[in-house]
């Protein structure tokens, strides 16, 4: 699937799961990808060992994902849950029109990007945005909505795991004076969601956009600089750039977890030792063809493939 290219499979969707083949497809071939024609969406299957606290933790965790163009939701599936299906396309059913009850996958999410924007777990963060003019001066105004969201995120976790653990089986836990109902846990989880959906519109959606723009300018302004030859040899560099990181991706799917800079510097040090002719010029520019990769139709499906 690094290529979002179709391979074959003995997998038989309608018929009942064997998790040993499917684990065995999965790890030679990629996630499994379902599809429908004139269906705006796709479901991808993947089986990665657990990365918790503890070492060697032999566990497997089933990752689902439900993508339609720049919109995507995640779950986490227990293998014993996966096995309550009677088949796979009922799975992808189930994910097409209702997705999945738990929402480990997007909470995970959630915990990850706070930890990446914040540097802190979300259970550390411990105030809000501060809007002095102090603060403000040292953050670009792009990242300030950023910080609101996910502190606002953080705080709202934190309270999910509080009440998460005093309210069992009760219909009300008593937090406070008036205590606190299930209907207030779901109002919570559902402002959590809102604030999340924001905070990817912020974060993936209007960056995307505002890179798409500067990308397509920069082209323009290149091919009317250099003409056509320059513009070829872009596109070639960008292409073997591309392919080098779905190589060391394939190779070891934990290196994607280094985040796309990081994987971009290794596959561009394989890119210049396999084709240095090719890389007399551009090596410089990778933060540039890392933006053309996610706003260009010509790779952006398979840069994002990278990262499902």
């Amino acid at each position: 699937m690094a290529n979002d290219k179709a391979a074959s499979s003995p997998i038989d969707i309608e018929d009942s799961i064997d998790y040993e083949i499917l684990k065995s497809e999965i790890r030679d071939k990629g996630p499994i990808r379902f599809s429908k024609p004139n269906f705006p969406i796709e479901t991808y299957i993947s089986i990665q060992p657990c990365n918790c606290s503890m070492d060697m933790c032999p566990n497997d965790v089933i990752v689902i994902r439900r993508v339609s163009g720049l919109s995507r939701m995640q779950w986490l599936l227990e293998p014993d849950d996966l096995m309550k299906f009677d088949s796979l396309n009922q799975l992808a059913d189930q994910i097409f029109h209702f997705g999945l009850e738990d929402s480990r996958g997007e909470r995970l999410v959630m915990e990850t990007a706070i930890e990446r924007h914040l540097n802190v777990h979300y259970q550390e963060v411990d105030e809000l945005f501060c809007t002095c003019k102090g603060c403000l001066d040292n953050f670009p105004s792009e990242d300030i909505w950023r910080q609101v969201l996910l502190r606002n995120m953080a705080f709202n976790l934190q309270q999910r795991k509080e009440w998460k653990e005093f309210i069992g089986d009760a219909d009300k836990i008593e937090i406070g004076e008036e205590g606190v109902s299930f209907d207030d846990v779901f109002e919570l989880g559902f402002a959590t969601a809102r604030i999340f959906s924001e905070f990817i519109l912020k974060d993936e959606v209007e960056s995307q956009a505002i890179a798409g723009i500067k990308a397509h300018e920069d082209q323009q302004k290149r091919a009317a600089a250099a003409g056509k030859s320059s513009s070829t040899k872009r596109h070639e560099r960008i292409t073997d750039l591309l392919s080098k990181m779905e190589e060391l991706a394939k190779r070891n799917p934990d290196i994607v977890r280094l985040g796309r800079e990081a994987l971009a510097n290794l596959a561009l040090k394989d890119a210049i030792n396999q084709s240095p002719n090719l890389w007399k010029q551009g090596k410089g520019r990778q933060a540039e063809y890392l933006d053309e990769m996610k706003v260009d139709i010509r790779y952006r499906e398979r840069f994002r493939a990278i990262f499902l």
